[in-house]
């Protein structure tokens, strides 16, 4: 079955025709080309920003870098494309009792399932 009206609102926001969204992109974007290059999700497109984007990631000097991400940070606090209403944080806490964290299962959060704790201290 088809939501039209959900649908409608993606293809508006695809193609940057609304003035505010609320959404929430958890698992969304984790990069400025995912947030704000062609395909932002947001609808935001600024052929500066995608230039700039494309010349950071061309680069393997840290001072040019530094530079374009200081020129992308202006570019995209004018436009204010986004307003965040809570900073996306992930944090991870442990103990030498904790096992079971390793290699791309060492976030407890996603990977409680293969996690245990030892009735003592391993190192000791």
């Amino acid at each position: 079955m088809t939501r039209p009206l959900l649908l409608a609102s993606v293809c508006a926001v695809k193609a940057g025709q609304f003035e505010a969204r609320f959404g929430n992109i958890w698992l969304g974007p984790t990069s400025v080309e995912e947030f704000f290059g062609k395909a932002s999700p947001f609808g935001y497109h600024n052929d500066a920003v995608v230039d700039l984007i494309h010349l950071v990631t061309a680069t393997a000097d840290p001072d040019v870098e530094d530079r374009l991400y200081r020129e992308l940070a202006d570019i995209i606090r004018a436009d204010a494309p986004v307003t965040f209403l809570f900073p996306r944080l992930q944090m991870s806490v442990g103990n030498r009792r904790l096992q079971g964290l390793s290699g791309s299962f060492a976030d407890p959060f996603w990977h409680m399932d293969g996690l245990w704790l030892e009735d003592r201290d391993p190192i000791r």
